[in-house]
């Protein structure tokens, strides 16, 4: 075997044997060094961890702590509350008193599903009536009280109970409205068979240019002397029909003096009961 080792590996086996235990020091040596190493980056990185524990506990209680303020965005989302722009009493002899106000919802995206009120004065207060607001609109809403002997003093509106409803794919019912169109309004007086005085009747045109049909729609009689209201009343028209023109006729007993009259029109068109079922 000897024989066939060259020269060059007889000198690299005269160089181990010389030096092998210089290298099995060093071996021994580095494999310490590693092993020391890693102890020490386990002992720097548990001491690291230890120090830094409460800060680490105190980012996880931040990151899920609650951080949104609910009642601001409550404010920031909800309804605009109903705005009351003016009281009015008007009196009409014979009558007595109609307390009147103008209130008015300047919110787009929301309506007054229910709207629960009442009148109230110094020395009393009305029955609590209930109506509806539909978006971005005004009202006139009123009561009649017949038997105040005198005018109410420091009058108030109070809304007892009012229930929003976000208007959402149902804003295309408010484009039913405005072909609705009431025209040709008049005040005539009629004197009936056998009768020797000349009754008043206000008639008006309404023209029903939607393609919906209507159970009953009401319409505000509002009269005004000047600027001022000089009275109010309310007629319901029952069967509007769709594609239908008619005049409607509201007799009126002993209407205050005036020099205009206004119709206002009032459909809730988000209550489905209202609508009757196409043909």
């Amino acid at each position: 075997m000897a024989e066939d080792l060259t020269v060059k590996q007889l000198r690299f086996a005269k160089w181990y044997l010389t030096y092998k235990k210089s290298l099995r020091y060093i071996l021994i040596s580095f494999l310490v060094v590693i092993n020391v190493s890693l102890w020490a980056l386990a002992l720097y990185q548990f001491i690291f961890y230890i120090s830094t524990t409460e800060a680490h506990e105190q980012m996880l209680k931040e990151l899920t702590k609650e951080r949104i303020d609910y009642l601001a965005m409550h404010k920031l989302f909800a309804p605009h509350d109903i705005v009351i722009n003016k009281y009015m009493v008007v009196y009409n002899e014979g009558t007595g008193y109609d307390l009147v106000a103008d209130i008015e919802n300047s919110n787009q995206n929301w309506r007054v599903r229910q709207l629960a009120y009442y009148f109230m004065w110094s020395e009393g207060q009305s029955e609590e009536k209930t109506t509806f607001l539909l978006p971005n609109s005004n009202k006139l809403i009123f009561t009649f009280e017949r038997n105040l002997d005198s005018k109410p003093n420091n009058l108030e509106l109070i809304f007892s109970d009012v229930r929003w409803r976000r208007v959402r794919e149902d804003r295309k019912l408010l484009e039913i409205l405005p072909q609705i169109k009431v025209r040709d309004i008049a005040l005539q007086y009629v004197v009936p068979e056998k009768e020797l005085i000349a009754l008043p009747k206000i008639t008006w045109t309404v023209d029903n240019q939607s393609v919906y049909s209507f159970w009953q729609v009401n319409f505000v009689v509002v009269l005004y002397s000047g600027n001022k209201i000089s009275g109010i009343n309310v007629f319901p028209a029952k069967e509007l029909i769709a594609g239908q023109e008619r005049e409607v006729e509201f007799r009126w007993l002993n209407p205050p003096k005036s020099d205009a009259i206004e119709i206002l029109l009032e459909i809730n068109v988000f209550d489905s009961s209202m609508f009757m079922p196409a043909t």
